[in-house]
């Protein structure tokens, strides 16, 4: 059994008006990594494959399977490709938005009770301190 350690850099903002003149998923790749800083053996490894596929898939000469995708977005910081793809496909990419996981709807859940709470624990010292002023 084959660990599996996964690159994940911090995300990086894209600017979306470079997709249109994006020419394809191999191009969206390499733009990818170019935004990342990364230099290309350091891809190759993060991503899991040798810095000759790397290479072939840069110049479009390679297939891209998803496990490779998966793990270019993680390596690089940015969606782009996937962008680009919904883009392509005719998809608005402004409008995508990353599921919610169950954590993160817990959390964020107790934040709006507490946040409730607070409103309502505001208005009642502001209740107090207009009593007490009148």
């Amino acid at each position: 059994m084959q660990l599996d350690l996964r690159v994940k850099r911090p995300a990086l903002q894209i600017d979306l008006s470079i997709l249109p003149n994006i020419r394809s998923l191999h191009h969206a790749c390499a733009r990818a990594a170019e935004m990342s800083g990364s230099y290309d053996k350091v891809v190759a490894i993060d991503t899991g494959v040798d810095a000759p596929t790397w290479a072939r898939i840069k110049q479009g000469d390679a297939g891209i399977k998803g496990d490779f995708l998966d793990r270019l977005m993680d390596a690089t910081g940015t969606d782009l490709p996937l962008l680009w793809l919904a883009y392509s496909r005719g998809y608005d990419p402004t409008s995508l938005r990353k599921r919610e996981s169950e954590l993160e709807g817990r959390l964020r859940q107790e934040r709006e009770k507490r946040e409730a709470a607070e409103a309502e624990l505001a208005t009642i010292k502001s209740f107090l301190r207009d009593t007490r002023a009148a």
